[in-house]
């Protein structure tokens, strides 16, 4: 399927411009016919949504294009040129010579002005259809994949599951591979794919391939981002949730990515928790401007606090160091996230079907329970067991909810352990604490806190090291600028003396465990 391109009176067809225009429908829409609707908004921001079969006539710099209209991605438009984009990625600008538009809609025929349009959104909803795999494009141009349980019923709420996927991949072959190694999840969940928004030229229409983006994205946090920037994975991919949102019910949603879908998933979460009920990033890490330090304002820390964290990984993973993952989950404690526990599997190296998503799931799934005694229930056992943060981390989703006497007595008990266990602990990192002669009580207070951070025994623990950090913030975070940018200029020997400096004078900093973490992996002459 090729656009007609001429120019003057000569045909076109030389290697480099049929590579350009080649048009493919490469979103792997393998199982319906998918039905594009074209969003047109005018300069008076009335907007017309229906199907066209119109043939597009683009006015280009070497001769004109005939493009079918069904095999456009998205459209820019900025005065009167046009910028199209296509399912395998490649992109034409140029200028319309259509007079108009004809849109089939709900209420008729209607065209459309050219000269008139602001702005042209081109989708194809996915709809559920039990047991299988429907495959749809946002109105972004992003490509996602649905696929809802037998029992599936549009007017009922259901909890779902979005897998982001790894680097040269497509998140179909993620979700096939949910219902093929976990059926009991493809059951009782909505699945979710969502692609990159970046086609790997070099894939087939059949199995085609993208990559995510998010390097640069700084989103909520505290950073600046570069130019464009903002249009990045995170802010793609949160569009299409809530796209998709709008056509199915989801009472609950998780949200994971392996790979490069797992480094992806820290910086959707933590830029748009409010979509967000849990997340399982595996095996992938953490951007600077995705860590809890890069967030400054106190309603939406609040948010990302409320979304457990299962961080999945294994330790003999040969592609992304397993190092990333301890790291974000330090990160994640250490910033007082009442809900954080690292999954592992030694055996399973970098493989997504071998690694324990089923586990990471049912974890986030007594984390995020609104039942007050199931929540109970979750920190006796969590606390027996020894699993002193996860006790602790759900037990404090009851101060939201109404109790009745016998749940409130329930807490009650349930506090009177942690205090009589944790007071002596306490007592002790206060006098270490209040004399402060070292760095030596700073790893005490990380072990503490991981365990006990919403006991009323951490409250004066907390307060007099947030007293003593708010001293050392700003001298480490100009040390942490300089260290970054000698390890820039390739000078590692002077980056890791900032590093130093930054773990002799100011621990109390949120940066401690991160240079120290350098600190202990540098593999430089100097170590």
């Amino acid at each position: 399927m090729r656009p007609s391109v001429s120019g003057g009176n000569k045909v076109l067809s030389g290697k480099p411009y049929m590579m350009q225009l080649v048009l493919i429908l490469a979103c792997c829409l393998q199982s319906q016919d998918p039905v594009f609707k074209y969003t047109i908004t005018g300069a008076d921001e009335q907007k017309v949504v229906g199907v066209t079969a119109d043939d597009l006539d683009l006015a280009t710099s070497f001769g004109h294009a005939i493009i079918k209209s069904d095999q456009v991605r998205s459209v820019t438009v900025k005065g009167d040129q046009q910028t199209f984009k296509f399912a395998d990625g490649s992109v034409l600008s140029g200028k319309l010579k259509n007079s108009v538009i004809t849109l089939e809609t709900a209420n008729g025929r209607v065209e459309f002005p050219v000269d008139k349009i602001a702005s042209i959104a081109v989708s194809a909803p996915a709809t559920p259809i039990p047991g299988s795999i429907v495959d749809g494009v946002a109105e972004n141009g992003v490509t996602y994949h649905l696929h809802v349980p037998n029992g599936y019923s549009a007017d009922s709420e259901m909890p779902a599951i979005l897998i982001l996927h790894g680097s040269n991949m497509n998140s179909r072959a993620y979700v096939n591979t949910i219902i093929g190694a976990w059926p009991d999840l493809a059951e009782r969940y909505v699945l979710i794919g969502i692609n990159g928004e970046t086609a790997n030229k070099n894939s087939t229409p059949e199995n085609p391939a993208y990559n995510y983006t998010y390097v640069n994205f700084a989103g909520k946090s505290k950073y600046g981002g570069y130019t464009g920037t903002d249009r990045e994975s995170p802010a793609l991919v949160s569009e299409v949730l809530t796209e998709i949102k709008k056509g199915v019910k989801i009472s609950k949603l998780f949200v994971g990515g392996h790979s490069q879908g797992g480094f992806l998933t820290y910086s959707l979460t933590m830029n748009y928790p409010d979509l967000v009920d849990g997340a399982f990033p595996i095996a992938g890490g953490m951007i600077t401007q995705a860590e809890p330090t890069a967030y400054d304002k106190e309603d939406l820390r609040a948010q990302q606090r409320k979304i457990p964290f299962a961080i999945v990984h294994a330790p003999n993973d040969p592609v992304v160091g397993y190092s990333m993952s301890t790291a974000a989950f330090n990160s994640l404690m250490d910033d007082g996230f009442p809900m954080v526990r690292l999954i592992d599997d030694t055996q399973a190296g970098h493989m997504f079907a071998m690694l324990p998503i089923n586990q990471a799931i049912g974890w986030l799934e007594t984390m995020t329970s609104d039942d007050p005694d199931a929540i109970l229930n979750s920190a006796n056992e969590f606390w027996f067991a020894d699993k002193i943060h996860d006790s602790n981390g759900v037990a404090n989703r009851l101060g939201g909810m109404p109790l009745s006497e016998s749940q409130t007595a329930g807490l009650a008990a349930f506090n009177e352990l942690v205090t009589a266990a944790s007071a002596p602990q306490a007592d002790r990192l206060m006098g270490s604490i209040t004399a402060n002669a070292s760095n030596t009580w700073v790893s005490d207070y990380y072990e503490f806190i991981a365990k006990y951070a919403f006991a009323k025994t951490a409250k004066p623990v907390t307060a007099a090291f947030k007293k003593i950090a708010a001293e050392h913030q700003k001298p480490a975070d100009k040390l942490f600028g300089e260290a970054r940018g000698l390890f820039q200029q390739q000078k590692q020997a002077e980056a890791y003396v900032k590093c130093q400096e930054i773990v002799d004078k100011y621990y109390a900093s949120s940066l401690y465990k991160t240079v120290s973490t350098w600190l202990k992996n540098r593999k430089d002459e100097g170590k």
